[in-house]
């Protein structure tokens, strides 16, 4: 970003250096074609004591105006896609972080549930070996716990480094984020937001600016022959030169016809991600919920003593659909976290929410000259 901000802040320096152009300046070879010369000298340097007379030096003059707000434009296309990818890894950090508690209450949940299936095979309430077996599920949860600290510690490590902190001890935890009702938002399809967002990109911004600064460039070709300090010329090449003119403009035109595809390729992919999340979310809360439901029912069996307990393969059922509660609660999770990160690439490409501004703080080039 900051390499990036020197670009724009020489393109408006080339704004100035254009607008010196065309005030009368001189050097060596002006003194000296006055000085070999006489008066009748200076009109070989007439373009550089009165370089405003030269039509070519105006579209010079315009076309570093473009040439730097292409470089703005760019500048705000970059800011954004930055802020979109660690917006992006805050919230899978930040689902990691939520897994990572999920993860722990639902082993010191297990744990408990560990204790009671001890004591009732103490008791010959349950086959022996029932306490070791649903032992071996909590381990391996704990195995994945201690996998996951490792890996949110290389993730705060790696958002710190996104945002410029030191990656050593920068963050250490994440904030809670307040999610909207997922069960009160409602789908949305592309065509609802392709064409304002192609009519809001920046990247279309740019290549308009590079565009009329291909223009200039091709007037300028037109034109630089009438000044006499120019290496402009009119010969066999002359008409060629201004047809590569009209040629790049063409190619920046088909560029931006490119780009308009891609705003609603996009369009479309975001939206398939963010409808994908609402339906990821209600089948998982309705998965949780049965699964909840079916556990505590498995749950007051196990307390209740009855002779049905004997039976191996309820353990098991009770192991498998405690693992279903954790699954479906793992999903529900991601898919909310699934649905922000859509939102947010939406976001990007309306320039919405923390995109709205992305230009401020960039110099302005005015245009109205």
């Amino acid at each position: 970003m900051s390499q990036e901000a020197e670009r724009v802040y020489r393109a408006k320096k080339e704004v100035t250096v254009a607008v010196g152009n065309l005030l009368p300046h001189f050097n060596t070879r002006d003194v000296l074609a006055y000085v070999a010369g006489g008066p009748l000298g200076l009109i070989e340097v007439v373009g550089d004591l009165l370089p405003f007379l030269f039509p070519s030096n105006w579209f010079k003059w315009i076309e570093s105006g473009h040439l730097a707000n292409a470089e703005r434009k760019s500048f705000a296309s970059l800011r954004g896609n930055e802020m979109n990818a660690v917006e992006n890894l805050f919230y899978l950090i930040h689902r990691d972080q939520n897994v990572f508690s999920v993860l722990q209450e639902h082993i010191d949940w297990l744990t408990k549930i560990h204790n009671a299936i001890l004591v009732k095979e103490q008791n010959a309430g349950l086959p022996r070996g029932s306490a070791d077996l649903f032992n071996t599920v909590i381990v391996e949860l704990a195995q994945d716990l201690e996998q996951l600290r490792f890996l949110l510690k290389q993730e705060f490590a790696s958002l710190s480094h996104a945002v410029a902190l030191p990656p050593v001890n920068g963050i250490a935890g994440l904030d809670s984020i307040l999610f909207p009702d997922l069960d009160q938002v409602q789908p949305i399809k592309p065509e609802t937001i392709y064409l304002d967002a192609q009519a809001r990109s920046l990247e279309i911004a740019a290549l308009e600016y590079l565009v009329k600064a291909s223009e200039n460039s091709t007037n300028e070709r037109a034109f630089g022959w009438l000044d006499p300090t120019s290496d402009k010329n009119i010969g066999f090449g002359y008409p060629a030169s201004l047809q590569v003119g009209k040629s790049q403009e063409a190619e920046l035109r088909k560029k931006q016809q490119q780009v308009f595809s891609l705003i609603a390729q996009r369009s479309v992919e975001v939206t398939s991600d963010y409808n994908a999340a609402l339906r990821g979310f209600s089948l998982s809360a309705s998965g949780l919920k049965s699964s909840r439901s079916y556990l505590s029912r498995l749950l007051r069996e196990l307390q209740s003593g009855e002779e049905l307990l004997d039976r191996p393969e309820f353990l098991n059922l009770v192991i498998e659909t405690s693992r279903k509660v954790l699954k479906f609660r793992s999903n529900e999770l991601a898919s909310r976290y699934s649905f922000m990160i859509a939102k947010s690439k939406i976001d990007r490409l309306l320039l919405d929410g923390f995109y709205k501004n992305l230009e401020v703080g960039i110099p302005q080039i005015n245009e109205e000259r």
